[in-house]
């Protein structure tokens, strides 16, 4: 295995300087002879023309439909792609830190942990995460691989995050909430763009990408990205192996014949390697003595269509299809996930007061395991083909125009798991006055069962709690149904001017039939350790409090800053990374036409965590972290940025050590990076 891991490495390696090569030698094709002429109408901006441009605040991850964020009856925000240059950021799971409400962990150099309204784990099954509306979330254990979502920075325009449930429109796991990241269109990005930068622990980064236009109808862009992540240091230890690589290769074409019909056709590819700590399962011995390095090949890729028609006011047809692959290779087994899926939806209004939006889907997903190593009732000895269809139908009523609101709907889908399932909800928006904005819903949401949840899971070391190790075999039920929640939320926003805007919410969700590992007597005596089997046993309420502010007094200033608070009422065992207050506060200030200064502080109160193997409880300490940028921009063409990265400590720890991953030190970090349009 060693040897196809140091194969692998060389071949990437090789793969990267081909493909840098490439993109050098096309970059100087197009740079010279200008082959497409015209180039994008933003490099034709002044940096007060830039600075004056408005991100306008639609969303569509609510409803299937563009919806201004202030008339949605939903607690949404929206991190615009000015919000990400100015980070400074170069990771997407640290630009969501940038969200209010989201509860983003790194646990290693290359890992996170990120949920809304509730518990943390690597994999939360709760949310849904969408790029594109293609869905990133896996069905193999039942969350996002956070390391192979890389979409160049650059090409983000938004990324809406939907707090509260989202099952009604995008169907199961989009429980707690949905992360929706929209990339720009080709004609926004045409001409070339060439972006490196290298931080203290943030490794080294290049992106290079170019766009034009075709015709007049039609834009392309394609883009090329490799990223080298340097190590940290194993918590507790004196290793540092969490190190990784990627290169990740991808186009985009935008066409449209007609005034009412546009087209879309993207794709990319990756490949890279990450490096980990692991707790190797040896039962009896001591932590220290069972930690080994290990290396995951990653990989994979996708292609997808969509055509929008238009062929009347207030009346839309969407079709989308995609193909995604995602391939990955460690110590224990190899696993490749294929995915198909076709989407319809239509909008009309089919009398004055009311707009409905419907549609049908057909997903299929195909796991295959590959050059893994066989253990009873593991992932590893099973070959899965999932077929999901499903239907979903929304009517919005204007109950009195301009002013009320009433949104009901469901979707509804057959999965072989659990069989047909719904998720009605029901949300109302009262709108008094201009600047006043009412809102509740009432939603029903469900998450199915993971592959390896229903057939268990390869043998595992667990350490949390303990001093010595011991082996946690997951083990086979196909009895499990779907964990199911109801939310009520209510919600008010005021906005008495455009430099001013005021949002709370407040939610309690109820979860019922919720999957717990359950211990069950090993019945071979030659295997030390705990057989865990996964069961529908638990119930849980949860609910809490959302505020978000934003003040922009001048053009030259603006803040936002936000505080979210959850509690739980029952069930403890739910607590594993589980942080009751977060709040922060961001302020962004141009202090020239070409220098930019930025600041965010964020506090996250003491995290819980839960250990079921050794039905241990445990907390981590507070985080306070102040992260700096500074931008220089002295002409349209070119920008440089400074900045760092927790520097209010040298390092600290974010998530505690699950099973056979251990967490590391998160240090402080300092980075450069410079941008150049041509």
């Amino acid at each position: 295995m060693k040897n196809q891991h140091f194969s692998s490495w060389i071949f990437v390696k090789s793969y990267k300087i081909f493909v840098l090569l490439a993109v050098l030698v096309f970059a100087g094709m197009f740079f010279s002879q200008n082959l497409f002429g015209e180039t994008s109408k933003l490099r034709k901006l002044s940096l007060e023309e830039l600075s004056n441009l408005e991100v306008i605040p639609v969303v569509t991850s609510v409803s299937r439909k563009s919806e201004k964020v202030s008339q949605i009856p939903a607690a949404v925000y929206v991190i615009t792609s000015e919000d990400i240059r100015r980070s400074g950021l170069t990771t997407l799971p640290d630009v969501l830190r940038l969200a209010p409400g989201l509860n983003v962990a790194q646990i290693d150099g290359n890992k996170w942990a990120i949920s809304v309204r509730g518990a943390n784990t690597r994999f939360f099954g709760n949310l849904l995460v969408m790029i594109d509306g293609r869905s990133v979330y896996s069905p193999l254990y039942s969350g996002v691989y956070w390391d192979v979502q890389d979409t160049p920075l650059e090409d983000i325009e938004r990324i809406e995050v939907v707090r509260g449930p989202g099952g009604t429109t995008w169907g199961a796991n989009a429980v707690n909430g949905v992360i929706n990241i929209v990339t720009k269109s080709s004609h926004a990005t045409e001409g070339g763009l060439l972006s490196t930068g290298a931080g203290t622990y943030s490794g080294s980064d290049f992106t290079y990408r170019y766009g034009g236009s075709l015709d007049g109808k039609g834009s392309f862009r394609f883009f090329f990205k490799d990223f080298q992540r340097n190590p940290f240091q194993t918590h507790g230890t004196d290793q540092k192996v969490d190190d990784y690589d990627q290169t990740r290769f991808g186009f985009r074409f935008d066409w449209e014949p007609t005034t009412h019909r546009k087209m879309t056709l993207d794709a990319n590819t990756y490949s890279g390697i990450s490096h980990e700590m692991i707790f190797s399962p040896t039962s009896g011995k001591p932590q220290a003595d069972a930690d080994k390095s290990s290396d995951t090949d990653v990989s994979g890729g996708h292609v997808r269509f969509l055509m929008l028609q238009t062929p009347r006011p207030g009346e839309e047809f969407r079709l989308q299809f995609y193909f995604d692959r995602t391939r990955r290779y460690d110590w224990r087994n190899g696993e490749s996930l294929d995915t198909f899926d076709l989407d319809m939806q239509h909008q009309f209004s089919p009398w004055k007061s009311h707009e409905v939006v419907w549609g049908l889907g057909y997903r299929s997903i195909h796991y295959v395991p590959e050059n893994g190593t066989p253990s009873p009732g593991a992932p590893t000895n099973v070959k899965e083909v999932i077929a999901i269809p499903s239907f979903f139908v929304q009517d919005q009523v204007a109950l009195e125009p301009q002013h009320l609101f009433l949104t009901l709907g469901t979707k509804i889908y057959n999965h072989p798991y659990v069989g047909t399932e719904g998720q009605p909800s029901t949300r109302l928006l009262w709108k008094p006055q201009e600047k006043h904005v009412f809102w509740t819903a009432w939603t029903e949401a469900r998450r199915l069962p993971s592959i390896g949840e229903r057939h268990g899971e390869p043998p595992s070391a667990d350490n949390n709690g303990s001093g010595t190790q011991q082996i946690v075999q997951s083990v086979e039920n196909n009895s499990i149904q779907s964990e199911k929640m109801q939310a009520k939320e209510i919600g008010y926003r005021f906005l008495p001017n455009n430099r001013l805007s005021f949002d709370v919410a407040y939610f309690h969700q109820e979860y019922f039939g919720l999957l717990r590992s359950v211990s069950k007597p090993n019945s071979d005596p030659s295997s030390p350790g705990k057989n865990i089997e996964t069961e529908n046993m638990g119930d849980l309420s949860v609910h809490g409090l959302e505020l978000t502010v934003e003040w922009k007094p001048e053009k030259t200033f603006r803040m936002t800053a936000g505080h979210t608070a959850n509690w739980q009422i029952s069930d403890t065992s739910n607590s594993q990374g589980f942080s009751p207050l977060q709040w922060f506060l961001r302020t962004y200030w141009d202090i020239r036409k070409d220098i930019e200064f930025d600041l965010s502080y964020q506090h996250n109160d003491q995290t819980n965590s839960y250990s079921f193997s050794n039905e241990t409880f445990s907390t981590l300490a507070p985080i306070n972290s102040l992260n700096a940028h500074v931008g220089w921009r002295p002409n349209k063409y070119f920008e440089l940025s400074v900045g760092g990265q927790y520097l209010l400590q040298p390092w600290h720890l974010e998530f505690p050590t699950q099973g056979d991953i251990p967490s590391s030190d998160i240090p402080r970090n300092y980075y450069l990076k410079a941008t150049w349009h041509f």
